[in-house]
């Protein structure tokens, strides 16, 4: 019999659907525990600040993220802190 995935877990497939490889090393890259500013970020990533700060909206947005502190939340709620996010 196949093993279905628990609510949240189904839940949590559907959030890392919803989000690019790039928005996920973004999330990574600002919850990290030595607390980034974006500018950092973006140097870390590669990318222009704006880009990052498109990263940011897209994510706030899409998940009506409110704030810095909200966005740790969410990363930690859906596990996408771990490497196999």
């Amino acid at each position: 019999m196949p093993v279905t995935p628990s609510a949240h877990e189904a839940a949590r497939l559907r959030v890392v659907a919803n989000l690019s490889p790039r928005e996920i090393e973004f999330i990574r890259a600002v919850c990290h525990e030595s607390e980034p500013t974006y500018e950092q970020v973006a140097k870390q990533m590669g990318v222009a600040q704006n880009t990052v700060n498109g990263y940011r909206e897209n994510i706030f947005h899409k998940f009506g993220i409110k704030s810095k502190a909200g966005l740790v939340i969410f990363a930690y709620k859906w596990g996408l802190l771990a490497k196999g996010g």
